[in-house]
């Protein structure tokens, strides 16, 4: 049975529609809404999900095995089978869903959430014999990339912990740097993966959009979620690639997801030089670089040469036009997300009602708590949907597949394109305006944002460094060629051109 809905009610809620309710209609159209409430009022309502939890170990993080800030709590979630990930240990982002355990997506609003079901890309790694040691840091709800934006402040960069790590996966990178961790799972949907990964000096892989599920994901938008593995070695990196991809009939992003590809084989078979590929720097990818990061890159292409790869300049002037496509699509939709408690609508999957039901429990007492970019970003698609009935948002969408040709036509004759993953260094760990925080966190995702709206692949690599920080330089390849931009960076590896993959004592 639904809640009372009245006179008051109706009009209330025609009003916030502007659709006028006249005396003579009053009494049938109440009448109408009511029977419709009761009848959906009839429908089960979630069921806790505290209420029947496996017992997994659960502590808080400590300054002496967390000294980076980047865990929300250590575990030990154990693997439902063997398989080829025995005795890995993962990091898992606090947006993907691990059964019994606390998810936060870095948000008060979310405080005592606990999934009942793993997300499956969770599913996928326990069942190859993985297990979650961690759940990580983010910035909140992905809607911001300084790794300074979320619960439980500041995640610190593992090279200089008086800047941050990066985001909005900020955990994920920097638990990399603990001996406990071996991988991570994060999400992208900005450069969420792979501004971290360059900030802290490891791989991060937005694989192409559709091949890994994200079911079980607290997301954006259905158009631009991905999920993804962070890893010390490409070796790692492939093999969580090769146990997360492929198709889950609960995801609506998967229309064309074709079978994962053998990307353990593509590293393995990796060559010790790069005669033969052919490489191209975005032209404006560099635009707004800083001169550090600029002549990293350069450096780092030089490398590249010497390897054998064949590089030449491309230009993408598209690529500068991704800014207002990516705010035309992830502000709104956004927005209408939490309208439908995190799900949406209208799509075929596996949906998540206990989520909703804590969002609208949570609302009245947390809304408040949100951040700064979250109110933005809520309230600006709130006005959009209001005001335009969405015409913004289709705009958007429909200016995506002008990216996509512009990407495909500067991919021709390549094998990948390069840029710095990020136009500048780490930020400080400091006490910046809300505006100059939330500015920032955006600013960082030049580069990354656009491969979000085309769904190409794109790997950070720790391919140069400046000023004793990494400097992450990201390849992107055609939809599905994770396998060759795998085989790329794992003869980089052998070569020594990683400048820093390995734990610093912290």
């Amino acid at each position: 049975m639904s809640e009372p809905f009245g006179t008051r009610d109706l009009h209330r809620r025609a009003g916030l529609l502007g659709l006028p309710v006249g005396a003579a209609e009053e009494s049938a159209v109440l009448e109408l809404v009511t029977d419709i409430l009761d009848v959906v009022g009839g429908l089960d309502a979630p069921s806790d999900p505290a209420a029947a939890q496996p017992g997994w170990p659960v502590r808080d993080p400590t300054p002496e095995d967390d000294p980076l800030n980047a865990v929300t709590l250590w575990t030990d979630v154990e693997p439902t089978t063997d398989g080829p990930l025995n005795g890995m240990r993962v990091a898992v982002k606090d947006s993907v869903a691990v059964a019994g355990l606390p998810l936060s997506a870095g948000s008060a609003l979310l405080t005592g959430f606990v999934p009942s079901t793993d997300a499956a890309a969770v599913a996928r790694l326990r069942a190859a014999g993985a297990r979650v040691v961690a759940v990580a840091r983010m910035d909140e709800f992905g809607l911001s990339a300084g790794g300074d934006a979320g619960l439980g402040g500041p995640v610190r960069n593992p090279f200089d912990t008086t800047r941050t790590a990066g985001g909005s996966s900020a955990g994920c990178a920097a638990a990399l740097h603990y001996p406990g961790v071996d991988v991570a799972i994060g999400a992208d949907q900005g450069g969420s993966i792979r501004v971290p990964a360059s900030w802290c000096g490891v791989l991060g892989l937005k694989p192409t959009h559709g091949l890994v599920p994200c079911t079980g994901t607290v997301g954006i938008d259905h158009t631009v979620d991905h999920v993804g593995p962070l890893a010390r070695t490409v070796e790692d990196l492939a093999a969580v690639l090769q146990v997360i991809a492929g198709r889950d009939p609960d995801d609506p992003r998967q229309p064309r997801t074709p079978p994962p590809s053998d990307y353990l084989a593509a590293v393995g078979s990796a060559p010790s030089g790069l005669a033969g590929v052919r490489l191209g720097v975005v032209r404006q990818g560099l635009d707004g670089a800083t001169p550090p990061v600029a002549d990293a890159l350069r450096r780092t292409v030089r490398n590249l040469r010497d390897l054998g790869a064949a590089v030449t300049e491309v230009d993408l002037p598209e690529h500068a036009e991704a800014g207002p496509l990516a705010f035309g699509t992830t502000v709104e939709g956004m927005a209408a997300l939490f309208e439908a408690g995190g799900n949406g609508y209208q799509w075929s999957g596996r949906y998540w009602p206990e989520l909703a039901a804590r969002i609208h429990a949570a609302w009245p007492d947390q809304a408040a708590n949100l951040g700064p970019a979250a109110k933005a970003v809520l309230i600006a698609g709130s006005h959009l949907r209001a005001a335009h009935r969405g015409e913004r948002y289709a705009t958007a969408q429909n200016g995506r597949p002008r990216l996509v040709a512009a990407y495909e036509r500067a991919l021709d004759g390549l094998d990948a394109l390069v840029l710095p993953t990020t136009p500048g260094l780490p930020h400080p760990v400091d006490e910046p305006s809300d505006t100059e925080r939330v500015r920032r966190g955006w600013a960082v995702l030049a580069n990354t944002v656009p491969t979000d709206l085309t769904g190409h692949p794109a790997l950070s690599l720790p391919l140069a460094e400046a000023d004793g920080l990494p400097v992450g330089v990201m390849l992107v390849g055609r939809p599905f060629t994770e396998a060759r931009l795998l085989r790329i960076a794992a003869t980089c590896e052998q070569a020594g051109q990683f400048s820093a993959t390995r734990p610093r004592g912290t």
